[in-house]
């Protein structure tokens, strides 16, 4: 997402990679993917697939046994922005969204639902974490991969005139062996330091996160793309061989009335 640019552009040195959740256009035209449970990663067979794209159209198709969907290419989505919601029954219905430029492409839209007996709470089995978001905040989880982003969230806008909602994302890495919590975080300062788009340090401290230690930062940086000034609260933990970095954004105006918020979701985190 744009939204994320200016973050990752100063912990682009980091041991993690920025992935983008994507939907499937294949040569043949049709748009798929696959669902299946979050925390046994079993296909869920049955489950309503529908996406409402930026002219309001919306299609629905179901999930076979092995819980891949597809659309034919009649009824793909028009360009620009595509909301994709996933649903079966005793599971959390998910949305993510995807920019559909109108061309194939040939990555699967993946949508791990979380059982309606664990409401509110997203577990990631890749990368060994659960932590939970607010009801109504669209989560998009990351394609299974070495390293990179596990999960993104954003809040709904609060009106139409509101292009910048609070954002959280979780990237997760291996780390080099013996790394430590202090190096991880000195890593992640030290690519600040030597980034050109005007990352300020505001704050720092210490916590501890359900069981584990952790490192925080307050930043503020410019983003280009929105011509807007933003805040972002980082949280770094590491538990071997793994380095977890929580990132929570918001406008910079906006961003003493979202903390409460953005640090209790970042501090519900929790390393399996």
């Amino acid at each position: 997402m744009m939204v994320t640019r200016a973050v990752y552009s100063c912990c682009r040195r980091l041991p993690v990679a920025v992935l983008c959740v994507g939907i499937a256009l294949l040569a043949s035209g049709c748009m798929w993917g696959v669902v299946r449970d979050a925390n046994t990663g079993a296909p869920i067979g049955g489950a309503t697939v529908t996406y409402t794209d930026s002219t309001g159209t919306t299609a629905s198709t179901t999930t076979d046994a092995s819980g891949q969907y597809s659309f034919a290419e009649a009824g793909l989505p028009a360009p620009g922005p595509v909301n994709v919601r996933a649903e079966a029954s005793g599971y959390k219905p998910l949305t993510i969204q995807v920019q559909y430029d109108g061309n194939p492409s040939g990555f699967g839209a993946v949508h791990n639902l979380v059982p309606t007996t664990e409401t509110g709470l997203y577990h990631n089995a890749t990368w060994g974490f659960s932590m939970e978001f607010p009801e109504d905040w669209m989560v998009a989880e990351g394609e299974e991969q070495e390293e990179g982003t596990a999960v993104m969230a954003m809040a709904p806008p609060e009106d139409g005139n509101d292009e910048y909602p609070e954002l959280c994302l979780v990237t997760a890495g291996e780390l080099d062996p013996g790394m430590t919590l202090e190096t991880f975080f000195q890593l992640m300062l030290t690519s600040m330091e030597e980034d050109p788009s005007g990352v300020q340090q505001l704050e720092t401290g210490e916590a501890n996160v359900n069981g584990s230690d952790a490192k925080w930062i307050v930043i503020s940086l410019y983003d280009p793309d929105f011509n807007t000034d933003i805040k972002s609260l980082i949280y770094v933990m590491v538990k071997e061989p793994r380095g977890y970095m929580i990132l929570c954004l918001s406008e910079a105006a906006q961003f003493s009335d979202d903390r409460s918020e953005l640090e209790g979701i970042a501090e519900s985190f929790r390393i399996d």
